[in-house]
């Protein structure tokens, strides 16, 4: 297994010559784009109760899992790649902080706790889907799920095309049904 970069904002992971994880921007754009698009045209809020900076939140909170690359450096027993850090607890754990803070009534709390589930949420399911194998419930076990969605022999294609789709889907509905580009920066 080999890192390397791929410009300034992509990290991936090569194993046999194959590209086997999304780029470091999908697990931040997915997040985002799904919350704006479920805020503004099923919950149909005013961006005062649900505002761009959770949003930004949870698009962190979309790269959390992956803190497991970094750390596997300095404490390579404890943080090996898609263990821990992608497992179901993550996103639990932060669900729970959230139901803490609602129910003593701390909104920015329990909303920051709240973009933190969806985020971690969103980026372990966009890696069973398109990424290979997580194991999901480690360390009680070490059950590999995945579902390959992305055929092997186009997934470089796939991974270099989808954040600049993502991104173009999110500024053209802005563009048509929001109001304006500025609404997005």
């Amino acid at each position: 297994m080999a890192f390397r970069s791929h410009g300034t904002n992509t990290l991936i992971i090569v194993k046999n010559n194959s590209i086997i994880m999304p780029f470091v921007v999908t697990h931040m754009l997915v997040p985002m784009i799904l919350i704006d698009i479920f805020r503004d045209n099923i919950l149909k809020i005013k961006k005062s109760k649900l505002s761009n900076k959770y949003i930004l939140i949870a698009g962190l909170a979309g790269l959390l899992p992956d803190i497991d690359i970094p750390l596997s450096i300095f404490f390579p027993t404890l943080f090996a790649h898609r263990t821990i850090t992608h497992t179901v607890w993550v996103p639990l754990t932060f669900l729970f902080l959230f139901s803490v803070f609602h129910f003593i009534r701390k909104r920015n709390w329990s909303m920051i706790f709240l973009m933190c589930f969806i985020g971690t949420a969103i980026h372990i399911t966009l890696d069973v889907v398109t990424a290979g194998s997580i194991q999901l419930f480690y360390p009680i076990s070490k059950t590999l799920f995945a579902v390959y969605l992305i055929p092997a022999g186009s997934v470089i294609f796939v991974y270099s095309a989808m954040d600049a789709v993502l991104l173009w889907i999110w500024f053209f509905r802005k563009m048509v049904f929001g109001k304006g580009i500025e609404d997005v920066i």
